[in-house]
């Protein structure tokens, strides 16, 4: 091969190379797709088909963005009431666990609505899963969304905790109400007016 021939060899390989480090750079930097618009361009199905998808949080409060701040309020009063704050609290004689008190069962049906949906469910089992509060509050999102789906739309907070302490029909128990009313004071000293108790924000 001539000296001019090995040149341009040479040269086209480097430019090959240079061209494939630059396309390597642009898609690391490119922004990773959103649900919404992944649903978008490939529907539904392309949705539950993403290697990330997100969480079940960023998707329920897509809907209700204007009340996060109430949400995060009703989480905190929940927390305060069931646990006091204790992350790796015990209650009920050992069935509930964690800043919200799980059960066993309340887990189980949260991660079937979650696997239901086409979300990613819990790595570790119960109880280990319900010490973590971003966890808790998405098992939380999703048994709410499957016992009391119009609720959670509205924020009626009674219900959804009565449900949340009694089970599916919690909020027809007289036995949930006592917690409720310590909730409810809760939610008064942070702020939140007797409207949102009621569920009209």
């Amino acid at each position: 091969m001539s000296r001019m021939g090995s040149l341009v060899s040479i040269i086209v390989v480097m430019a090959v190379l240079i061209i494939s480090a630059i396309s390597v750079r642009q898609a690391e930097t490119l922004p990773e797709p959103s649900s919404r618009m992944v649903a978008i361009m490939w529907g539904e199905e392309g949705r539950k088909k993403m290697v990330r998808k997100p969480s079940v949080r960023e998707v329920v409060y897509d809907g209700i963005k204007k009340k996060q701040e109430q949400l995060k309020s009703f989480f905190e009063a929940i927390r305060e009431v069931e646990s006091g704050g204790d992350l790796y609290a015990v209650g009920d004689d050992g069935k509930s666990h964690g800043p919200y008190q799980i059960s066993k069962a309340y887990f189980a049906d949260a991660v079937r609505q979650l696997r239901r949906e086409g979300w990613l469910a819990p790595q570790k089992p119960w109880p280990v899963a319900v010490y973590n509060v971003n966890t808790s509050e998405e098992l939380m999102l999703a048994y709410w969304r499957r016992y009391a789906n119009d609720d959670l739309r509205s924020l009626n907070y009674e219900r959804l905790y009565r449900i949340h302490n009694g089970g599916p029909r919690g909020h027809l128990k007289q036995s949930s109400l006592p917690a409720w009313r310590r909730v409810q004071a809760a939610l008064r000293a942070r702020g939140v007016d007797d409207a949102g108790l009621s569920g009209g924000l």
